[in-house]
């Protein structure tokens, strides 16, 4: 991605808390590193629905007319187009249409390419670049939507780097006794 201006689009970015949105600021934070570290030439985030609008970050608060209209504006500047969601897939089908050698990446989660899609969008998704969030995401998209192996990469998600380890030393005692685990003892937490 060196010297390449980003567009990342996104459902949600900063106006709900879920785990996609979690995913996609840590990734904003990756574009401002990136920026500052000279490794990109620009970075721009369209969210269509949340509502402030800072540096390098628009919020459309819904407004799917005027969201599309800035998607198409600022795609023909921008030499790679970052969808957050597979909702987002029909503005990349339009750019493409528009400009075919257009770079177009998917950022795949989970539960939302766990079934078959529309015929339209399985064709796209062997057009362009996806990132799964997990093998078991890569091994549905290429059993139920026939993705070609060679448009998915895996990239896990991430946590911030302002995540705070540390837990209060009570939570960790009332939790080690509920679960009987003793203080040798090491601890693994997976989230499927």
């Amino acid at each position: 991605m060196k010297n390449e201006k980003i567009l990342f689009l996104s459902l949600y970015t900063y106006s709900l808390t879920g785990g996609i949105e979690k995913v996609c600021q840590t990734f904003i934070e990756v574009l401002v590193e990136l920026k500052n570290n000279h490794k990109i030439k620009g970075h721009l985030t369209l969210s269509l629905h949340d509502f402030k609008n800072f540096s390098n970050h628009k919020g459309f608060n819904g407004n799917r007319f005027l969201y599309g209209l800035a998607v198409l504006k600022d795609a023909f500047s921008a030499d790679a187009i970052i969808l957050s969601h597979v909702h987002l897939l029909p503005f990349a089908k339009l750019i493409r249409k528009l400009s075919p050698k257009k770079r177009v990446i998917l950022f795949a989660h989970g539960i939302e390419v766990w079934k078959p899609l529309a015929k339209w969008k399985r064709d796209f998704l062997n057009e362009i670049e996806i990132w799964a969030v997990s093998r078991h995401t890569a091994e549905q998209l290429r059993k139920l939507n026939n993705v070609q192996n060679k448009n998915i990469k895996i990239l896990n998600n991430s946590l911030p780097r302002s995540y705070s380890y540390s837990l209060a030393e009570s939570l960790k005692a009332n939790t080690r006794e509920r679960y009987q685990i003793s203080t040798d003892d090491q601890v693994v937490l997976t989230v499927c």
